[in-house]
């Protein structure tokens, strides 16, 4: 009898607690779920409010006066004279550039060359990312014509090389604590401008990569895409 008596307590034991805290559990998790509901109205609510502001602004705003002149000449009576068709074609009187072409532009207006529009030929951002990253040595500026920046590059990577080479050299066969403080002084020198060259490189190539410089006469360089 003993068995059963105690074996009654266990299961009244384990009822009581589920009997008496259930209806707040689901209470809780009524609550809960009405919340995430709730959350998921309001996130939709929200985000129709902010599609519809968008395309508001975005029909307020005039698509010709949006158009980029290195590859739009606009008002210009676009005709196969002035528009060479491998190169560009005309739409409404603008001369509109194929990939890989644009307009050499002043003062925010497409130019001419020797009367044709869409007549130069885009430097691309892949080979000039591609040299920058595998040379190093300002060769992607020097491939896009940034002539200053490229050549100032490709004579520091050259500096810090020959205060290495002459630190070899003048230690050659000395233990480092019988070294001068000439030598020290010039391995500092060295280290700092590695370093800094090594800063410049790692941005360098994070620009080329997002397409961020243009080439020496500012025009945008052919992107991937």
């Amino acid at each position: 009898m003993k068995p059963f008596v105690g074996m009654f307590f266990f299961v009244f034991i384990l009822y009581l607690p589920s009997s008496s805290f259930s209806p707040q559990i689901e209470t809780d998790r009524n609550y809960l779920k009405t919340n995430s509901m709730e959350s998921h109205i309001d996130f939709i609510n929200r985000f129709k409010r902010f599609s519809a502001q968008f395309y508001r602004t975005l029909s307020e705003v005039d698509p010709v006066k949006q158009k980029d002149p290195y590859y739009f000449a606009e008002g210009i009576g676009c005709t196969e004279n002035n528009c060479d068709p491998s190169r560009g074609k005309c739409n409404k009187g603008t001369c509109e550039c194929i990939r890989g072409f644009a307009n050499i532009v002043t003062e925010n207006k497409a130019q001419a060359v020797e009367g044709k529009y869409c007549s130069y030929t885009q430097k691309r951002q892949l080979t000039a990312f591609l040299l920058e990253f595998f040379l190093s040595f300002g060769i992607g500026h020097l491939y896009t014509e940034r002539w200053i920046i490229g050549v100032f590059k490709l004579f520091l990577i050259s500096l810090t090389c020959g205060f290495f080479s002459v630190l070899k050299f003048l230690n050659k066969g000395v233990h480092i604590e019988d070294q001068s403080k000439a030598s020290f002084t010039i391995l500092t020198f060295a280290s700092f401008m590695l370093c800094t060259f090594a800063v410049w490189q790692l941005v360098d190539i994070v620009l080329f990569g997002i397409n961020y410089f243009p080439d020496g006469k500012g025009i945008p360089l052919k992107a991937l895409w």
